[in-house]
């Protein structure tokens, strides 16, 4: 059954349109069943839809008028218990009861739901931003911190084949002085006679 609520006032005295759907049936309860047939047996099935459409109605004000539009808007949960349980205990002096509520789109007249959500919005692309621009740094010190250890590393390379290279050379050109000094020593001496 539809029960698009239009004009009800919400704590904050902001109206709003509340269209709902709401699957309504008799009790299978025998005390209940008995206080449907007691209050809804002659009457036609349009006259049962206004009866409950006038409990529903009132019931939906009655919830609405106790919570803020962030209430309603936000916290869907809440609502929707709210009205279960309001509806329910109504419709249940009349040997009804409520099996499902659906909500569609809440609306108001001041553009206030449509305000919040743009705010919201705003807040969500503003912290994804900060977030995105955190996560840019941090990688790029990490960047940094790797570049710098490569550097680290390169350059410790470098410093590992020079010092082998001037090892590698101390050590071949003292061989090499040892050798020379081996064939200084070998060679015999010239005789000191003029010729």
């Amino acid at each position: 059954m539809e029960a698009n609520l239009t004009n009800a006032l919400s704590r904050q005295n902001i109206r709003v349109d509340v269209p709902c759907r709401f699957t309504i049936a008799i009790s299978t309860d025998t005390d209940t069943m008995n206080t449907a047939a007691e209050h809804l047996l002659g009457l036609a099935h349009e006259q049962i839809q206004e009866l409950s459409k006038d409990i529903l109605f009132g019931q939906l004000r009655l919830v609405i008028a106790t919570m803020t539009i962030e209430e309603i808007n936000s916290d869907r949960d809440k609502f929707l218990e709210s009205i279960s349980k309001n509806v329910d205990s109504e419709l249940k002096k009349i040997g009804l009861k409520l099996i499902n509520v659906n909500l569609t789109d809440i609306k108001d007249e001041s553009g206030y739901i449509e305000a919040l959500g743009k705010e919201a919005a705003a807040k969500a692309i503003n912290e994804a931003k900060i977030s995105v621009a955190e996560q840019e740094k941090i990688g790029k010190t990490g960047k940094a911190i790797a570049d710098r250890e490569k550097d680290v590393q390169i350059t410790d390379k470098q410093r590992d084949r020079d010092v082998k290279i001037a090892i590698t050379n101390k050590t071949g050109k003292s061989a090499l002085l040892k050798r020379k000094k081996t064939k200084v020593s070998v060679r015999p001496k010239r005789s000191e006679t003029p010729v």
